[in-house]
Formats: C-alpha cells, sequence, structure tokens
C-alpha cells in the first residue's frame, strides 16, 4: 500500500522492486496532490480540479488508514468466526462480485494506458504540469495510471468488499441468533443477555476499527459523483471520449459497490430491529418477569447499527438521504463554479 510497508519478504525480487518503484511514485504524487489542493482551493475556480485533488487525497488517506490498521483488520473475520455461521454463500457471492468489478477495471485502466502508449500527440498533464517532450509525458502518464490503480483503485475496491462481507456476516449472526430464540421452548435469560451482549460488543469493535474508513469511502464517492456530474453536464470542457467514457463508468462502477455496502450495512441494523421485536414478544408472552428478561429487553431495545465514523448510523433511511445529499451539493457546488468562471 505504502512503500516500504507493501512488500513481503516471501516476494520475489522482481516483484518486490515494482513494488517498491510503484509505491513510491503513488505516494511522491499523493503528497504533491496534497499541497496543490490548498491553493486551488484558495485561488482556483476549476471545481474538477480540487475534485480530482480530493480524490487522489482519499486514495491516500484509505492507503495509510490499511496500513496502520491492517493487523486489526485480520482479526475481524477470526472474531466473526468465534459465533458458528455458514457464510459459504456470502463469501461466493463477494467472490463474484469481486472478480467482475476488478476484471472491469483492469480493462478500463488497461485500455486508457494503451492510448496513453499510441498517442501520438500526448499532452496529458502531470501534477498540473505538461511536459515538452512528449516521451516523457507518456512514461509518466502511464506510470501515474499504474499506480492509481494499484494503490488507490484496487485498495479502495477491497475495502468495499471486505466491508460487505464482514457486514453480511454479522447480518447472518443477528439473524441466527433471533431464529434461536424462536426455536427454544424454555429460555434462560442469563444465557440469551449474554450472548446478544457478546454479540454487540463484537459489532461496536468491528464499527471501531471500519467507521473512519467508510466516512473516507463516502468521501470518495461524493467526489467522484461530481466529477461525473460535471462532466456529464459540460462534456465540452474535457477532451476525449474514451477518457469522458473511462470516467463514467468508473463512477458506475464504485457508486454501485457504495450501495451495495451501504446496504449491507443497513441489514445490520434491520436485523437488530428483528431481535427486539421478538424480545417484545417474548416478554408479553413470559408468565413471569424477571431482571435478566427486563435487562434483556431493554437491551434488545437498542439497535445495533454500524456508523460513518461514529457519528450517523447507517441505516435506509440514512442511505437515501445520504445519496440526495451528495447529490444536490454536487449540482449547487457545480452551479457555484459555473458562477465564479463567468464572473
Amino acid at each position: 500500500m505504502i512503500f516500504p510497508l507493501s512488500s513481503s519478504s516471501k516476494d520475489k525480487a522482481w516483484i518486490r522492486l515494482c513494488k517498491k518503484f510503484f509505491a513510491t511514485l503513488r505516494f511522491a504524487i499523493s503528497i504533491a496532490i496534497a499541497f496543490c489542493v490548498a491553493p486551488l482551493i484558495v485561488t482556483g475556480n476549476d471545481g474538477k480540479n480540487i475534485a480530482l485533488s480530493l480524490t487522489g487525497i482519499t486514495f491516500f488517506i484509505n492507503r495509510c488508514a490499511l496500513t496502520v490498521k491492517i493487523g486489526d483488520l485480520m482479526k475481524i473475520p477470526r472474531k466473526l468466526e468465534v459465533f458458528e455461521v455458514n457464510n459459504y454463500k456470502i463469501m461466493k457471492w463477494i467472490k463474484v462480485l469481486g472478480i467482475a468489478s476488478i476484471m472491469m477495471l483492469t480493462f478500463l485502466t488497461s485500455y486508457v494506458t494503451f492510448l496513453i502508449t499510441t498517442s501520438s500527440t500526448n499532452k496529458s498533464k502531470f501534477l498540473l504540469f505538461t511536459f515538452q517532450e512528449s516521451l516523457i509525458n507518456t512514461i509518466l502518464g502511464i506510470a501515474n495510471e499504474m499506480s492509481i490503480f494499484l494503490f488507490g483503485i484496487v485498495p479502495m475496491m477491497g475495502l468495499m468488499l471486505f466491508y460487505t462481507a464482514i457486514c453480511l456476516h454479522i447480518r447472518m449472526i443477528i439473524t441466527d441468533f433471533t431464529k434461536n430464540l424462536l426455536k427454544q421452548t424454555e429460555l434462560n435469560y442469563n444465557n440469551i443477555l449474554r450472548s446478544y451482549v457478546n454479540i454487540k460488543t463484537m459489532v461496536e469493535y468491528v464499527d471501531g476499527k471500519l467507521s473512519f474508513l467508510v466516512f473516507n469511502v463516502v468521501i470518495y464517492n461524493s467526489c467522484s459523483m461530481f466529477n461525473s456530474v460535471t462532466d456529464f453536464f459540460h462534456f465540452s470542457d474535457i477532451h476525449g471520449f474514451v477518457r469522458r467514457l473511462a470516467l463514467h463508468l468508473y463512477f458506475v462502477i464504485f457508486f454501485i459497490l457504495f450501495i451495495i455496502m451501504t446496504s449491507s450495512a443497513a441489514l445490520v441494523t434491520d436485523a437488530s430491529v428483528q431481535v427486539g421485536t421478538v424480545a417484545m414478544r417474548i416478554s408479553a408472552e413470559a408468565k413471569k418477569s424477571s431482571l435478566s428478561l427486563q435487562n434483556f429487553l431493554s437491551c434488545a431495545e437498542k439497535r445495533i447499527s454500524l456508523t460513518v465514523w461514529n457519528v450517523s448510523p447507517i441505516s435506509r433511511n440514512f442511505i437515501f438521504g445520504l445519496l440526495g445529499a451528495m447529490f444536490t451539493y454536487v449540482i449547487l457546488f457545480d452551479s457555484l463554479v459555473k458562477k465564479n468562471n463567468c464572473v
């Protein structure tokens, strides 16, 4: 992800060399983009440059966070395995989705790189600068596209698929807990309360490790939406049909993954609501009340939810509200940029 933490001693020498080269290049580009954002925001009127710069920063933050938290993230599946739930169908579905997404993204990146190689007059910018030598532009353009794909797009997509798999696994655990409640004839409320608290504690641990990364994904998709919508409204501003098509396809692929990711997190909330409903039914049908039953009922009434940076719980209403807010602010910001350019 970031040199030198991305290389493994088990890799071959040329693989380690390639990883170090692209990681170092991407790291340098990310730092340069970070320094370019401030003057763009202060003096620049081009919203697309600002959005593209913020997109690069979200890639950089994602790699840094994954590098720091990789050990904790690897523990999450092992913690979920304690709850004996068959997640074979989930992993099979995630693998199919991941393979389809990576194949489409690989094709897009390969085609754009091929166009950069075969273009006779390459005038693409590299960090807001254009070199006079077309060969230098070609080499840096190819290296930039490959580094963005390997150290920006792939880690972001991997995080979204990982988060989706974790959310679906948690949802299965909560659903299985609810089914066991309905099957049992004699309920031990102390054991039920202990099991539910363990599930809730596990979800809070997962949310603590992933909530900031989810916030970063939201920022990335907002910038990606702005780039795509702006290009759609002002298509004459960006030259090159293939570049524009690749921009929109990147947005569509990641937006679909974003919808799937947030929807899987919302399913966790829906599953916890079912636990609360079953708990109220059990309390109403119980012949006598007990302290453990009341504690379980009180605990079950509080929904289990995954959040965006420990601020906003992810639910169905949140998804529609978030998408509406993202699109509204994209249109608003595009109008402000257009108005400033006219002045």
